[in-house]
């Protein structure tokens, strides 16, 4: 029964985590924070910061489904292979928007690489230090 509840609950609450991490990384990257912020300013960057959240979702749904199976069929708890995974499909991210018009800043490269980086420590944190406990437990 727990590893029926890990899987329905736990995973993709630690993937929904994951993405929402990715987004506010980047917003707060793009925008910043200050007590002096203009509120509508200060929306815009949260909207912008759903809006990353999404597009990390739908970038990284099917690679991240794959490391899914694959850390829960060999036990792969290790803090550093999310973190690696989550920086290489951030580079991914920055790869696939070379090819469509988008904001070029400076360090762009760095930021999805941040981004990615936060959300596979966020995943990690939420649901990937207990990858394949259930198979452990059956054996």
């Amino acid at each position: 029964m727990r590893a029926l509840l890990r899987i329905l609950v736990v995973i993709p609450l630690g993937y929904v985590a994951a993405c929402a991490a990715a987004g506010i990384v980047f917003a707060l990257s793009l925008y910043g924070f200050t007590s002096e912020s203009d509120p509508v300013m200060q929306g815009i960057a949260i909207s912008f910061a759903f809006a990353m959240a999404i597009y990390a979702g739908a970038l990284a749904a099917v690679p991240t489904l794959a490391a899914i199976v694959l850390a829960e069929a060999f036990a792969w708890r290790s803090f550093f292979f999310w973190s690696l995974f989550g920086g290489v499909l951030g580079l991914a991210g920055k790869a696939m928007q070379d090819n469509a018009e988008g904001v070029h800043t400076p360090g762009i490269v760095a930021l999805y690489a941040a981004a990615g980086l936060v959300a596979g420590a966020v995943y990690w944190l939420v649901a990937g230090r207990r990858s394949g406990m259930s198979a452990l437990h059956r054996a």
